[in-house]
């Protein structure tokens, strides 16, 4: 596990409550529960524990977020890892997808990563990247 902390706080709070992993992240929060003030030569000279953690802001591993939302929906999304998608054709029903690996699905729904966007715009999408995807919060895409 790793990856670096994720902040859920604010308005986050009230939608992973509705999303039904509060509890889970709130048993996986990181955070500091001692704090200890050394001198020179690394010995104690204080230590600080802190009671109770706030329950209003909560910090978790980016991984360990990743696998809860990943565990809550496997069971009902289809994931496809290790392939590229190489062409896409919205008709007014569906999504036709075109994979490297030389396979083709029907989607009503494709979502993707925003490194499959970077990585692939140009290629897939030309121009047409923008107008889906615009401006990303603090993530700019170059055209």
């Amino acid at each position: 596990m790793g990856g670096m902390p994720v902040d859920i706080k604010d308005q986050t709070i009230d939608i992973v409550k509705r999303m039904g992993l509060f509890e889970q992240i709130k048993a996986k929060r990181i955070g500091v529960k001692k704090w200890e003030f050394k001198n020179a030569d690394n010995v104690t000279e204080k230590s600080l524990v802190m009671e109770n953690l706030l329950d209003n802001q909560f910090e978790i591993e980016r991984n360990t977020l990743l696998n809860l939302l990943f565990d809550s929906i496997k069971a009902d999304v289809q994931f496809i890892f290790n392939n590229s998608i190489i062409a896409l054709n919205e008709t007014k029903e569906s999504i036709e997808v075109a994979f490297k690996d030389g396979s083709q699905q029907t989607y009503d729904l494709v979502f993707f990563t925003i490194f499959a966007i970077r990585n692939n715009k140009r290629k897939l999408y030309g121009n047409k990247c923008k107008e889906w995807v615009g401006e990303l919060p603090n993530y700019k895409t170059n055209y």
